[in-house]
């Protein structure tokens, strides 16, 4: 199997608990799996080396919007090394993927290596997911997330899958 999930939720809905789960379980199947997210770059320690362990030892996060573009660059590079060298596992993009632009590069070069790929969307009511998050979005930010998610044609031939979030 050649998996590639791309997370696609509002921050606070629970896209990491999600991919961590999905992790643990692609491992206890005997499956090479891992997660790629931008979230990385802006801990003191950069990737962590293990992505199930304690948050904790990753060193202090220190968000800073003026460097998001590398970032995301740093973490496509880490998908690609994935989706390059593996012969086979789950690869999850761990970050909010808010509109098309963020999601295609992933899915476009899944194909070309030869993964499946898909998005995983993650719902949930705005004010849950404001309350419940490490940002401090407010619900009117994280609601205009949502409808910036929701309100796109996306290719016909992408697969989504909508679930709920959990714990809500």
């Amino acid at each position: 199997m050649k998996q590639v999930v791309v997370m696609q939720a509002v921050s606070g809905a629970g896209k990491s608990t999600l991919a961590k789960r999905m992790v643990e379980q692609a491992r206890a199947a005997d499956m090479n799996a891992t997660i790629v997210s931008a979230d990385y770059y802006f801990y003191a320690l950069g990737r962590p080396a293990d992505i199930l362990g304690d948050e904790s030892t990753w060193g202090e996060y220190k968000y800073d919007p003026k460097t998001i573009g590398d970032a995301h660059d740093k973490c496509f590079v880490d998908f690609l090394g994935y989706i390059r060298d593996w012969p086979d596992g789950v690869v999850i993009v761990d970050n909010t993927n808010q509109v098309i632009a963020d999601c295609a590069p992933y899915i476009r070069a899944a194909s070309a290596f030869g993964w499946d790929a898909s998005i995983l969307r993650i719902s949930i009511d705005p004010e849950v997911a404001a309350a419940r998050g490490t940002k401090g979005l407010k619900p009117k930010d994280v609601e205009q997330m949502w409808i910036n998610i929701v309100s796109q044609p996306y290719p016909r031939w992408w697969k989504i899958k909508t679930v709920p979030a959990q714990g809500v």
